[in-house]
């Protein structure tokens, strides 16, 4: 461990360099374990919850295929809403569908048609 000003330099097992406060001096282990265990809630969590709810009771119309697709690259790999994951994952499963097969149909219906635009009049949200 070596100081610069009010910034001390860690070198750990793996060689990992860190720039630290001191008063911000955290183990690198504690670190680490922090980051797995955080739970996140999405900022559009309500609204897509209930979109998610549609698609559950929906059929799998072109719009429903694609609102899918959407939720499923907005929630892939997201640290939170579990449920929404695993309520997803029923929509695809109540449809018969494989990922790939489900993105492949919103790819050609993106192609032939502007479905996407004419539903939402207010805007586009693929944040």
């Amino acid at each position: 461990m070596h100081s610069y000003g009010c910034h001390t330099k860690i070198f750990s097992a793996q060689a990992t360099i860190l720039l630290l406060h001191p008063s911000m001096a955290i183990p690198i282990a504690k670190l680490e374990n922090m980051a797995d265990k955080k739970e996140l809630t999405h900022p559009q969590y309500k609204k897509d919850r209930e979109a998610v709810t549609g698609l559950l009771n929906g059929e799998a119309t072109d719009f429903n295929l694609i609102e899918l697709a959407r939720l499923r690259i907005r929630y892939d790999g997201f640290p939170g809403a579990h449920d929404i994951r695993r309520d997803l994952d029923k929509a695809l499963a109540n449809w018969s569908l494989t990922e790939d097969e489900l993105m492949a149909k919103t790819r050609e219906i993106h192609q032939t048609e502007m479905l996407y635009k004419a539903q939402r009049t207010k805007k586009e949200d693929w944040s």
